[in-house]
């Protein structure tokens, strides 16, 4: 078995486990991998994602993309809050000529960035995306909304902490304003 399959097949903490979890085969069709997935994924100890992590690195070195790919996957599933993963995990797809994949696993970190406040970090997994594909319009959309929030101020708070002073009346959403007049500014 490989190094990441040992780390996820690991019963000795006595995790729960469920039926495998369906992944993408290397010929493209859906697939059951080899990676067992968890029912809640707090139920792998913090000693089991720091071995899947080193499993992931050690991969990376040697050249072993789709291992290292597999971990990352891994590891993007086990830590959604960590926009790292899908980061990394496009490296590799990057590397493997996948276009496609590389782009949807950037958008993923884009999202995550965004959503905990490192506007800067999304700006440029963005302007990646749109090296890739100058055409995404989603991804431009996206960029110019966080553009605006850079503009507004509003890059330093988290998503959803903008969304209930914008709604409380605290923060315009409608960009940079006189203090005087109060008209918008140009």
């Amino acid at each position: 078995t490989s190094a990441v399959a040992a780390v996820v097949n690991d019963r000795e903490r006595g995790a729960s486990w469920a039926r495998p979890a369906r992944l993408p085969s290397k010929t493209g069709q859906q697939g059951v991998s080899a990676q067992v997935c968890y029912r809640n994924w707090r139920s792998m100890s913090k000693e089991q994602i720091r071995r899947l992590r080193q499993a992931a690195a050690e991969a990376r070195e040697r050249g072993r993309l789709e291992k290292a790919l597999d971990a990352y996957l891994e590891l993007e599933r086990l830590e959604p809050r960590d926009a790292s993963w899908p980061q990394r995990a496009a490296e590799c797809y990057r590397q493997l000529g996948k276009g496609r994949e590389q782009q949807a696993a950037l958008e993923r970190a884009a999202t995550g960035y965004a959503d905990r406040g490192f506007t800067l970090k999304a700006v440029a997994i963005c302007k990646m995306i749109l090296a890739l594909d100058p055409d995404h319009t989603r991804t431009q959309d996206r960029l110019a909304e966080l553009q605006g929030q850079r503009v507004r101020g509003l890059d330093r708070v988290p998503r959803a902490a903008a969304e209930i002073l914008a709604s409380d009346g605290a923060v315009s959403t409608e960009g940079p304003r006189s203090i005087r007049s109060g008209a918008p500014l140009e």
